[in-house]
């Protein structure tokens, strides 16, 4: 069966058109657009006119996408900007009245669940323990295997909420603390998702074209994600917009969301981290 995902994050809409069966899901067709739809909403607590605009817009293109390559089925669904947003409903309304499809905004706990069963299916004959860290635009999530079950947790920081309120920078530890609902398992493998995590594995192996199959499974240790994150912080937005591997359109953010990986790295206890290209699209292609 083709199915097709459209969510709608922080920062980005994404795409992933895949046929699906009981073993195996296959892309057929993905795609981004920065369209930044969690701008100021931490601030005003709503969704702005003009993201929104431009975030709907965007969706559009993509269900027309969808159907031009016959998906039978097409699910839409926003995260934590959306999620927070006091005009919610507005959004809503907006994306029937543009694809005469419902938007389904997931749950904190719910993205990190999606986002865990999405990226740890390549990992699985690990020797350890399979954590999974997903590092959006306005949240943070974290899933792990505790005693009694699966923990799911949801932080409100991410890359774009950081950069439009520095003050939260003094208390990242304290914030990502929060994720530890229960204790860590022994042997931990930390797996990591997002546009953070993919844009540093692209950079650090000087990607000029984005390469999947390089990205996944790229492993990084903590002592080269502290090395990013110091040298991006030092740099011009010019200079970030010209490094290699790395949107243009993510060089004002990818700061912030490497002082958030290399903090929770810390916080974790963790010396590495293998980056995960599967994430929520795919855990949502599951379900």
């Amino acid at each position: 069966m083709r199915k097709a995902i459209i969510d709608i994050g922080t920062n980005s809409v994404r795409l992933l058109i895949a046929d699906c069966d009981k073993n195996a899901i296959i892309p057929c067709k993905t795609d981004i657009a920065i369209t930044r739809i969690g701008e100021g909403v931490d601030k005003s607590k709503k969704i702005g006119q003009v993201p929104l605009a431009r975030s709907v817009q965007k969706v559009g293109e993509f269900v027309r996408i969808a159907y031009q390559l016959q998906a039978e089925s097409i699910r839409i669904t926003a995260t934590s900007a959306v999620r927070d947003a006091q005009n919610k409903d507005e959004v809503s309304a907006a994306i029937q009245q543009h694809t005469g499809l419902q938007l389904e905004i997931l749950a904190g706990e719910t993205e990190a669940a999606m986002s865990y069963y999405g990226a740890i299916g390549d990992f699985l004959h690990l020797q350890g323990n399979l954590a999974v860290l997903d590092i959006g635009g306005g949240s943070t999530e974290l899933v792990y295997v505790a005693a009694d079950g699966l923990n799911c947790a949801s932080v409100n920081i991410g890359a774009v909420r950081l950069q439009e309120n520095p003050d939260l920078s003094s208390k990242i530890n304290t914030i990502l603390s929060q994720l530890l609902k229960k204790p860590l398992p022994e042997d931990l493998i930390l797996l990591a998702v997002g546009g953070t995590a993919t844009s540093l594995a692209a950079m650090e192996q000087q990607l000029t074209v984005y390469d999947s199959n390089k990205v996944h499974g790229c492993v990084l240790s903590l002592a080269i994600v502290q090395q990013w994150a110091q040298r991006l912080a030092a740099m011009s937005l010019e200079e970030r917009e010209n490094i290699i591997g790395l949107m243009k359109k993510r060089a004002d953010i990818i700061p912030y969301g490497a002082s958030i990986l290399t903090q929770a790295m810390t916080v974790l206890g963790v010396s590495q981290v293998i980056i995960s290209d599967k994430d929520l699209l795919y855990g949502l292609l599951m379900t």
